[in-house]
């Protein structure tokens, strides 16, 4: 009796598209990528640049933008405008690639959960909002928009 084969699929997420590519699975090697990986991306980005050139062409701008970044990165900024930039990158950047949010109603049904009295749940409810804030840069802690009048670093 042979096992059934294993094959992961990839999978256009552009509207109206249903492009999919079936390929088995990657195996890691210790101390060399999987040579696969090199051509599955070009052949990805082959379908973007042919069937979906703007969606391309906003990914290589959006490659520019980060190399951008990174040089930036590199150094100690004195610069306003060279700092203001860097932030124009970075924010986009880091709201872009955070996978977790954490909405109000979360936090209000984990606090009941726990039992709290009102008062305690009150101050607590404030302290973790303020703290999703900070971390996840919104609300008083959002960058300010100084952005040039330029498209956004990614959208999808």
């Amino acid at each position: 009796m042979s096992s059934p084969k294993l094959e992961y699929t990839r999978r256009c997420r552009i509207p109206g598209c249903t492009t999919q590519y079936v390929s088995s699975p990657l195996v890691p090697i210790i101390g060399q990528p999987d040579p696969r990986i090199g051509k599955m991306i070009q052949e990805m980005a082959k379908h973007l640049e042919k069937h979906h050139p703007e969606q391309f062409e906003q990914g290589a701008k959006a490659v520019q933008q980060y190399m951008t970044f990174l040089f930036l990165s590199v150094f100690e900024l004195q610069d306003p405008l060279l700092i203001q930039l860097y932030e124009c990158i970075r924010a986009p950047l880091h709201q872009y690639s955070t996978r977790a949010t954490i909405p109000d109603s979360v936090i209000d049904g984990k606090i009941a959960d726990l039992g709290f009295e009102d008062e305690d749940a009150e101050g607590l409810r404030t302290l973790l909002r303020d703290m999703r804030d900070l971390l996840t840069e919104q609300g008083d802690y959002a960058p300010q928009n100084n952005q040039p009048a330029d498209k956004p670093l990614v959208s999808i």
